[in-house]
């Protein structure tokens, strides 16, 4: 097992054919907000939508446009109350956030402007030729670790917490150069130098999302005293829950997710609060296999044709690549047990843990979800909890697999009957 997931062990992006160093481009110029706010969010892009409908897993973010998901993140940030919730029970507050007297950004005194600044800066810093790591992945994480935060995680955080994880989770993977640490080691890059060689990307991720809100304009923490406990304790919980998202301690955190199991949890521990915020933020990261089939087999065709790519460049640079990632993703069987072995050895564990953990994850009922056959079709079945719509998603795999390898056989049988009768 351990084998298999030391070849995850790192987040893979795209490169462009013609070869660009997107990490030195990332290290030595910060972009600016390329985009006019007041554009974005004036007239139709005005978002009408309610915490709930963009908190939901059945949401496409594929298919929804940037300037939309910009606005639809400013919203996430602009609505979100805090409640009297436990990690098991409902809280009392209203389930909607409709409130204000508990609003984050009221009371932590945010200027709006310069978060909607800093959030079309996020966009402009993100590699969105990738792929996979691109703004509506960081989007993806961000509506993630919102649904973990209403179904049990919020009562382990203060206001400021609450608003570090939510801005984490946005700018996790910002600069994503479009390659994994491993690369960077092999080839000695300036990168891997600056961070020796441990963690180089979420490193960089977190000191990026920094300097950009150190940004006058896009410094939307203005108002508060950087000097001040309450700004020290936001960057301490919003650097530790980005280098979380390093593959390198998965089974770390699992293990430790694994020893909270068995015991009443406690959201007054300060060890047991650093824990599920980091597993939180990397839950998310590893979410895709608990979407609904056809959006999860999007997101997979995505990172796989990064690995692709990866590959590619490797062996074009004489470095060793990882066999696993030089498959195109239109090759089905491949795909196919790659995502076998992905939830099996990497997800599931983790997730079975979390899932357990926080019981208002568990949300059945009836809803239309897509489930990726030969074709993909459209079919009313039960909505399972996160966990139990991982297992499916694995049967669905493991059936297409099987299917492929019938056909494989019954090929392989033809091509040797016709060699016996030439």
């Amino acid at each position: 097992m351990h084998s298999f997931v030391n070849e995850w062990a790192d987040e893979f992006s795209q490169i462009n054919d013609a070869i660009q160093d997107k990490a030195s481009e990332s290290m030595k110029s910060i972009k600016a907000n390329q985009m006019r706010m007041s554009t974005v969010f004036r007239g139709n892009n005005i978002n009408d939508k309610k915490l709930a409908e963009l908190m939901s897993w059945d949401f496409d973010i594929l298919d929804t446009k940037i300037e939309q998901l910009i606005v639809h993140a400013f919203t996430i940030f602009d609505t979100w109350c805090t409640s009297d919730a436990t990690p098991t029970e409902t809280p009392a507050a209203n389930p909607d956030m409709t409130g204000v007297e508990d609003n984050v950004l009221k009371s932590l005194a945010i200027n709006k402007k310069k978060m909607k600044n800093f959030i079309g800066a996020t966009h402009s810093n993100y590699h969105n030729d990738n792929p996979y790591h691109n703004f509506k992945h960081a989007y993806s994480v961000l509506t993630a670790v919102g649904i973990f935060l209403q179904n049990g995680v919020d009562a382990y955080c203060t206001q400021v917490d609450t608003l570090a994880l939510l801005m984490a989770s946005l700018t996790h993977d910002i600069g994503h150069p479009g390659m994994n640490n491993d690369f960077f080691v092999k080839k000695k890059h300036e990168l891997a130098i600056r961070y020796n060689d441990a963690a180089v990307l979420e490193n960089m991720h977190a000191a990026l999302t920094f300097e950009i809100l150190r940004m006058p304009e896009n410094n939307f923490l203005c108002g508060w005293n950087q000097k001040d406990e309450q700004y020290r304790q936001f960057r301490k919980h919003a650097v530790a829950v980005i280098l979380a998202t390093d593959m390198k301690i998965h089974f770390e955190l699992t293990s430790q997710l694994q020893g909270l199991k068995n015991k009443e949890l406690d959201a007054n521990s300060a060890q047991e609060k650093d824990l599920i915020l980091s597993s939180t933020v990397h839950a998310a990261d590893l979410s895709n296999p608990v979407l609904p089939t056809k959006i999860y087999w999007c997101w997979a065709y995505r990172v796989v044709l990064e690995f692709h790519k990866q590959a590619n460049e490797e062996k074009r640079l004489g470095l060793p690549y990882a066999p696993f990632m030089e498959p195109h993703p239109d090759n089905e069987m491949e795909l196919a047990k790659l995502q076998i072995g992905f939830i099996q050895f990497v997800v599931e564990p983790f997730w079975g843990t979390f899932g357990a953990l926080f019981p208002r994850l568990y949300n059945f009922h009836y809803s239309k979800v897509h489930i990726l056959r030969i074709s993909t079709d459209a079919i009313f079945v039960l909505r399972y909890d996160r966990v139990e719509m991982l297992k499916l998603n694995l049967e669905i795999w493991k059936t297409k697999k099987a299917e492929l390898d019938k056909i494989k056989e019954q090929k392989d049988a033809e091509e040797q009957a016709a060699l016996e009768n030439a």
